[in-house]
């Protein structure tokens, strides 16, 4: 567990060492493992993000499109 405490704190400093050379982010937003712990590491690094996006594909599932608007309402779908 040390390991990977160790390893989101490396990725929010990354993120925050980046933040200050672009005008914020967009992120990529799939409802998935991978873009919601990446999401999850994105604000805790407390960086200037424009907007989230959600492309809908017309094969996603209810379930996922259920998901991501209870759980993350901010996200634009597109």
């Amino acid at each position: 567990m040390v390991i990977l405490q160790e390893k989101i704190k490396e990725a929010i400093e990354w993120l925050k060492e980046q933040n200050e050379k672009v005008d914020g982010f967009t992120i990529a937003f799939s409802g998935g493992k991978d873009s919601t712990v990446a999401y999850d590491i994105a604000k805790r690094a407390n960086i200037k993000i424009n907007n989230e996006k959600f492309a809908l594909s017309g094969v996603d599932p209810p379930e996922l499109i259920k998901f991501i608007r209870d759980n993350y309402p901010e996200v634009i779908f597109v």
